[in-house]
């Protein structure tokens, strides 16, 4: 949710939100899921540029 990547900000954790910046930049996708006990996945999608 934006509210919570918000608060990673004010916190100095930029990780997330500079890969959301980037991803929205190339027109792409950003998904991130997490589930207690089996991890996290992110996953990007953009358009291939041949």
């Amino acid at each position: 949710s934006p509210h919570i990547l918000s608060d990673f900000a004010a916190g100095g954790k930029l990780g997330l939100i500079g890969i959301q910046e980037r991803t929205r930049l190339l027109g792409g996708k950003l998904l991130v899921k997490s589930r207690v006990g089996k991890g996290t996945t992110i996953l990007v999608e953009v358009e291939s540029i041949s």
